[in-house]
């Protein structure tokens, strides 16, 4: 596992597809990825700042996309 950074995945355009509930030791959280360009799946550590942006910013995405502005994505991160 190596770590990434929010703007390290969003310009590889990668995607959080699971993680843990909760930060381990070092308050970083296990996350895997994948980018969808690609389907290459990546386990990372991420900060829970970096993890949340990611999701805001996969939010945002799929609204955008999608056109339902009242898409909401269910996360668990604290």
């Amino acid at each position: 596992f190596g770590q990434a950074t929010f703007d390290e995945l969003r310009r590889f355009g990668e995607y959080p597809v699971a993680w843990s509930v909760q930060p381990g030791a070092t308050d970083e959280i296990t996350v895997v990825t994948v980018a969808f360009g690609s389907d290459i799946f990546r386990p990372c550590l991420v900060s829970a700042e970096d993890l949340n942006k990611l999701l805001d910013y996969m939010q945002s995405t799929i609204r955008k996309e999608t056109g339902d502005e009242s898409f909401s994505l269910s996360r668990r991160t604290e």
